[in-house]
């Protein structure tokens, strides 16, 4: 587990569980199933392999005991944007 919520600039968790707000989430799907996804990229939600299915992360409702997927370097980094000159499909 990690603390980097409270380290992200408008990452700030509830005070009473500790948990990012339900703002700084984002979900991400393809019609079948959905993923709620933080501010620092781990996927805290997701129910596969459809909607009715049970939660294989549950970190949304429990940060200890819930789960969550986090791919992160292990020590500090720097993060550096570039945009492209012509408007691309790409993200």
């Amino acid at each position: 587990m990690t603390a980097l919520h409270t380290k992200l600039p408008g990452a700030v968790p509830s005070s009473r569980s500790g948990q990012p707000p339900i703002e700084d989430y984002a979900v991400i799907g393809d019609c079948r199933t959905a993923a709620l996804v933080s501010r620092e990229g781990s996927i805290d939600w997701l129910c596969l392999p459809d909607f009715s299915s049970s939660a294989i992360f549950g970190g949304i409702l429990d940060r200890g005991a819930g789960g969550r997927f986090l791919v992160q370097p292990r020590d500090e980094f720097t993060v550096r944007r570039r945009y492209l000159e012509k408007a691309t499909p790409v993200l």
